[in-house]
């Protein structure tokens, strides 16, 4: 049931036993331990792991044991919108960042994922009366989707440039333009050239084309978008 074990229940009461000593058995006096722990598991579904963890740890401050709901405001504390704000903002930060971002509280992930391009673009004063909107819905929900894991983005393929301007350079001697490719007599203006006639609509024939987007392509020349497209 839920993200939380059982067994991470009953090892917690068994800390609560050693924390609080008669302090727990009077507190549960004339009830049965077993059905306290599974009334605790069953009102701990759809809290995370890391949230439970949270919980246990702030107990160790306490002076007398956490009630239930003392114990789910330990794992789940109330969250104050102006915080909540810088935490999202730095959250998304960090997953842009391929970092997972620390998240007190699952409603603020996910009103920071449905609204991140404002959060890195605005000021608090333009975003709040979204944000807390946005925050005051997530947090009105009883069950939340598990943070997922920050994708990372792979790495862009490594461009070999001198086997691509040897290539380039060989297949522009084929049609005669050598010259294009930086040397005695060029800069790759032929290129250019060639790039800004396509651009308006020229279209050379293909053995051509693939010569003059090698050619740029190897010489760091930009393409023009529309360029890059085959002709239908």
């Amino acid at each position: 049931m839920g993200q939380i074990p059982y067994s991470w229940v009953e090892k917690f009461f068994g800390n609560l036993t050693m924390l609080y000593g008669n302090r727990m058995e009077k507190m549960w006096q004339g009830l049965d331990r077993n059905q306290v722990m599974a009334f605790w598991h069953q009102k701990l579904d759809g809290y995370s792991r890391d949230e439970f963890t949270r919980g246990v740890k702030a107990v160790d401050s306490l002076e007398y044991p956490p009630t239930l709901p003392q114990f789910l405001n330990l794992c789940r504390p109330p969250v104050d919108p102006v915080k909540a704000y810088h935490e999202a903002v730095k959250g998304v930060q960090d997953r842009r960042n391929g970092r997972r971002g620390e998240w007190s509280h699952p409603a603020i992930f996910w009103t920071a994922a449905s609204m991140a391009h404002d959060l890195l673009n605005m000021g608090y004063q333009q975003v709040k009366p979204h944000f807390e909107k946005r925050l005051a819905d997530e947090l009105s929900k009883t069950v939340w989707q598990a943070i997922p894991d920050v994708q990372v983005p792979l790495p862009p393929p490594t461009v070999d440039r001198e086997k691509a301007r040897a290539e380039a350079e060989a297949a522009l001697k084929r049609i005669g333009a050598s010259n294009a490719l930086p040397g005695a007599h060029g800069n790759g203006q032929w290129i250019v050239n060639n790039l800004e006639r396509m651009g308006k609509g020229w279209e050379p024939l293909p053995g051509v084309r693939k010569c003059i987007l090698d050619g740029a392509k190897a010489l760091g020349i930009a393409i023009p978008e529309g360029v890059l497209h085959e002709p239908a």
